[in-house]
């Protein structure tokens, strides 16, 4: 059994990532590597292939999408990935100031993968959304395709920010939070953090903290257990049973 699951990690983008994966296998941590765009998804696939303790999303992140033709391009080959994919992300929307030129193309590529995602149900399907000012925009597009009760379905929302009436949505839908150190120090996330089920809950690095740098197995460890240790002070329960817990439920829905 794995000790931790990081949920969220571009392992993909750390430098000498190979060498940082088999680290990772030795310190019994497994990880949900979420690609940027469909080019790298394909490319981390790759990569990672026989690595048994990565799972490697299909991802199409909002920050990654330009308006006009290349972002519907590039929002179309997503979701054709998709379509057959257990595992998605990241993935979602943006409606932060920095990124508004581009929403409407956010918003049409995410209702693609979407889309595609409804045509082609599977058993099983694990998704890491991000969501900056949108929670409620995305669990309207997941819940209009069907995608919010789907049995087989896992949405994961990353790092999240939304408000507390999205998180009651999330949380009466059976979907999931993952929560890293930076989240845990903002009161807001504290809060979503102490209230949510732990069977709700799952651990992520959002590791490296600049992309393409280097980023040892060490550091992303330490990161997990910082989280934990924070999860455990705000919950006021046992460590070893938030680390239980959080592993067993990265376990099951990564398939490990």
């Amino acid at each position: 059994m794995y000790r931790f699951v990081d949920m969220h990690c571009h392992l993909d983008r750390i430098a000498h990532a190979t060498q940082v994966a088999a680290a990772l296998q030795e310190q019994d941590i497994a990880v949900f590597c979420t690609p940027v765009t469909p080019e790298e998804s394909l490319c981390a696939q790759h990569q990672f292939e026989h690595e048994l303790h990565i799972r490697v999303g299909v991802g199409m992140h909002p920050w990654w999408i330009e308006a006009g033709k290349k972002g519907e391009n590039l929002a179309r080959i997503a979701g054709q990935l998709a379509a057959t994919s257990p595992f998605v992300g990241e993935i979602g929307l943006d409606a932060g100031p920095a990124h508004l030129a581009s929403y409407d193309t956010q918003l049409s590529a995410f209702c693609s993968i979407c889309e595609a995602m409804h045509a082609h149900p599977l058993s099983h399907r694990v998704l890491s959304i991000h969501a900056v000012k949108a929670a409620h925009l995305v669990l309207d597009t997941l819940e209009h395709y069907g995608l919010l009760s789907h049995a087989g379905l896992a949405p994961i929302f990353h790092w999240f920010s939304g408000t507390s009436d999205d998180l009651v949505r999330i949380r009466r839908a059976g979907a999931y939070i993952s929560v890293n150190k930076r989240m845990l120090v903002t009161k807001r996330g504290r809060e979503y953090a102490r209230v949510m089920p732990l069977s709700q809950l799952l651990l992520e690095t959002d590791a490296p903290p600049q992309l393409d740098k280097a980023y040892a197995a060490k550091d992303i460890q330490a990161d997990l257990e910082t989280a934990l240790d924070m999860l455990t002070d705000l919950r006021q329960e046992p460590r070893a049973r938030i680390e239980r817990q959080t592993s067993e439920t990265g376990i099951m829905l990564l398939q490990l």
